[in-house]
């Protein structure tokens, strides 16, 4: 009967091992919820860092909104929110991606 007992246990550390990776790993992926990117996956094509300003609005059509260096893509309430950061030559420097959609 001991060596039941003994299943049971590890059953259970089983379980509560597997239950707490699990909140763990929600918890980093709300931490996680706005963040740089490697790219932008468009209708036309993905944007990556090193791109033009010309390449990533044939790519992504125009943004939401132009702010100086910074364009705002918002792809749908369910999507990512990106924002575009160009340096003063009009290449992507920067990709920011927001969990947050719709804002």
């Amino acid at each position: 009967m001991s060596n039941g007992g003994m299943t049971m246990k590890k059953r259970d550390m089983g379980m509560f091992l597997a239950l707490l990776l699990l909140i763990l790993g929600l918890g980093h992926s709300t931490a996680a919820a706005s963040g740089d990117a490697d790219s932008i996956m468009c209708d036309n094509g993905v944007v990556q860092i090193g791109d033009f300003f010309q390449t990533v609005q044939d790519k992504c059509g125009e943004p939401n909104k132009k702010e100086g260096k910074f364009w705002r893509y918002n792809f749908g309430p369910s999507l990512p929110v990106y924002m575009v950061e160009f340096d003063e030559n009009g290449k992507v420097v920067r990709i920011v991606e927001d969990q947050g959609g719709s804002q």
